[in-house]
């Protein structure tokens, strides 16, 4: 290859794609939904600490932060179909591109620092009576392909809270085409994302619950087909597209987010006692209980605990991404925003964390329980900080730099404007 064609300029093809995107609509920025990001991040840490050195929430807040990876996956579906909506076949390849650079590079990092320092815990979890089978368990979770498997020991595998990044993957993969059914008709991504919700109860309904660490940890579990199956879980992401779709319609017929009114301050309230009231019904299944007056539907009862608080997300949603809404104002700090950007580290580090602190704790045992769960949650979010800034985002921006030039080739209808490759 020439040099002439390894220093191509892109310049020329950054005008042209502009030009070829000039007609769409400008969508502003959701910082607040940035800032949201951190609290459902920590109130799933928080779900996590509970019996860690004696630390107690109540049963309510309990349940409420545990629903922040169903938060975060409505949340999910709503931002990209925000960015996305009017994404083309040609850019679909860019879009993958930038989904990777976001979600392994901070993945495959915690996965070496989760092998290299807690070798014993993970050599532990290896052995079972069917021997060590750690390479193909290893080798999905690289590809964060393990919540596929709806058996304790494979969705659990490792850092635990990935199997939300895998059915993530699952979600990005399905945006495209999902994101064109919007555009024709909302109800059809409605269908789309819910048709195998009722299969999969039926199949998981007869099965037995999540057993860890015992000999059912290696069979098929409800919640392996329930609470983390990507296909059943895509539902709240379908429903954050849908919001969105909402949204987007609302904020372009107003030319603008306009003013903060009384009905949208009415919005905003209501959406925060929705949540309330799904709290305190755990997402429907206490509802469901008393009307029926039956335990016959275990896996039902179960989804709508994990899936059911993503309706009242999505009144969240749709209540406070105005930047004027209350929601917005409370949350404008700088620092907020960061952490939110950081928030994906968080996720991933904390449990891992734990249990780091779990098994070289000598220097701990003379401190105090609430000292030592303070400097867990602290320590957590100054981890998490440190991997944003050092690993995570340096390696998005280098790899999305390094495929610019792939980008586009002939798929775009500026490839002739990129040097041949050969």
């Amino acid at each position: 290859m020439s040099k002439s064609k390894l220093d191509f300029n892109y310049s020329a093809l950054d005008e042209r794609l502009a030009k070829k995107t000039a007609l769409r609509p400008l969508m502003p920025g959701l910082p607040v939904l940035t800032s949201l990001r951190f609290f459902a991040a920590f109130g799933i840490m928080a779900h996590h600490t509970v019996n860690f050195h004696q630390f107690q929430i109540s049963s309510g807040l309990h349940y409420l932060v545990s629903c922040g990876v169903s938060f975060f996956f409505v949340l999910s579906g709503f931002v990209l179909t925000w960015n996305y909506y009017e994404m083309e076949p040609w850019e679909i390849r860019n879009f993958y591109i930038k989904r990777i650079a976001r979600i392994y590079p901070a993945h495959w990092l915690v996965m070496l620092l989760y092998v290299f320092f807690l070798s014993a815990f993970v050599v532990y979890n290896w052995r079972t009576d069917y021997g060590l089978i750690g390479v193909p368990i290893l080798a999905a979770n690289l590809a964060l392909l393990q919540s596929w498997v709806p058996v304790c020991f494979w969705y659990f595998s490792f850092n635990a809270p990935a199997w939300s990044v895998s059915c993530e993957v699952f979600f990005y993969l399905c945006f495209p085409l999902l994101v064109i059914l919007l555009r024709r008709h909302w109800f059809l991504v409605a269908l789309a994302t819910f048709a195998f919700v009722p299969v999969l109860i039926w199949l998981a309904n007869p099965l037995p619950a999540m057993a860890v660490q015992t000999e059912m940890a290696w069979h098929i579990d409800q919640n392996g087909l329930v609470q983390f199956s990507p296909i059943s879980r895509i539902a709240e992401f379908g429903l954050g597209m849908i919001c969105a779709h909402f949204a987007r319609r609302r904020y372009l017929a107003r030319s603008g987010f306009g003013s903060y009114s009384t009905s949208s301050c009415a919005l905003e309230i209501a959406s925060y006692i929705t949540i309330w009231v799904f709290t305190m019904l755990h997402g429907g299944a206490d509802l469901l209980l008393y009307l029926t007056n039956s335990k016959s539907m275990p896996a039902l009862s179960l989804w709508l605990k994990q899936s059911g608080p993503s309706f009242a997300f999505i009144l969240l949603l749709y209540a406070v991404h105005s930047p004027n809404s209350i929601t917005s104002r409370l949350m404008r700090a700088r620092a907020l925003f960061i952490l939110g950007e950081a928030s994906y580290a968080l996720y991933l580090i904390h449990v891992p964390f734990r249990i780091f602190l779990e098994l070289h704790n000598p220097w701990l045992a003379d401190m105090p329980d609430r000292l030592i769960v303070a400097l867990y949650l602290v320590g957590a979010v100054s981890l998490s900080l440190l991997i944003w800034s050092l690993a995570e985002n340096p390696a998005r921006h280098f790899i999305i730099s390094i495929t610019r030039k792939y980008v586009y080739l002939n798929k775009s209808p500026e490839s002739d404007l990129l040097p041949s490759v050969k």
